[in-house]
């Protein structure tokens, strides 16, 4: 009870984030000249107050990339058969003792090629081990510094601040982000954290006398083992 207790006094919805998107997003539309409208659902899923905090400033940055890259003008957009209208959305629910956030849009999307190109021109990655590369760790490569598909910088999209920083920030929460993309369709990066950094589901573990206590979230499998199993 003590522990319910305690979760629900830290616990906040996510819906407190929410304003800063739509004014970020409404700003560099008109800036820019687009027309994007923004979506919100499951905003009243809640999560602890200091995750809720060191969200913001990715989901911000997650929105603003969208905005600057990746939604088209209302010209490109008819010349693609899209509606005048972009869209940006974020989604949010849980799974477990997890809230899972999917921040996208129907943008260009990413070309995972362009990626593998600037990861091999900036000697990331050698010309052979880019070819063995799947589509999804393709689009991973854009969490690394300094791998881009855009040869000039966009100060609107973050003054600097590139998507390794967005994923620094979550892995520290004990997160992960995981995006999807499909050119000239859209983008989703997805977001997996716990609800709370207070209380840490583990399992425990006794060996040579000592007793470990392993985070559910560093745990791939389990097995049941025979002294035999062991070499």
């Amino acid at each position: 009870e003590m522990q319910q207790d305690v979760m629900r006094i830290r616990l906040v919805p996510l819906k407190d984030v929410v304003p800063r998107l739509q004014i970020e997003t409404r700003g560099l539309a008109a800036q820019l000249g687009k027309q994007i409208a923004f979506s919100v659902r499951g905003e009243m899923t809640q999560i602890d107050r200091n995750v809720s905090d060191a969200l913001s400033r990715p989901l911000l940055q997650l929105v603003r990339n969208a905005a600057v890259h990746a939604v088209e003008t209302p010209e490109e957009r008819r010349e693609s058969g899209k509606p005048e209208f972009g869209s940006i959305w974020l989604h949010a629910s849980y799974v477990g003792g997890e809230v899972i956030i999917d921040v996208g849009d129907d943008g260009r999307g990413v070309n995972p090629h362009s990626l593998v190109a600037s990861a091999v021109a900036v000697g990331i990655l050698d010309p052979a081990a880019a070819r063995e590369l799947s589509q999804a760790e393709a689009l991973d490569l854009m969490f690394l510094p300094g791998v881009t598909t855009y040869r000039t910088p966009q100060m609107q999209a973050g003054s600097g601040v590139g998507l390794d920083d967005v994923r620094s920030v979550i892995e520290a929460l004990k997160g992960s982000i995981r995006v999807y993309s499909t050119p000239g369709q859209g983008t989703v990066f997805r977001i997996r954290v716990p609800i709370s950094l207070t209380i840490v589901r583990a399992l425990l573990v006794r060996s040579a006398g000592h007793h470990y206590a392993v985070p559910f979230s560093s745990v791939l499998r389990t097995l049941s083992l025979t002294p035999s199993d062991i070499p």
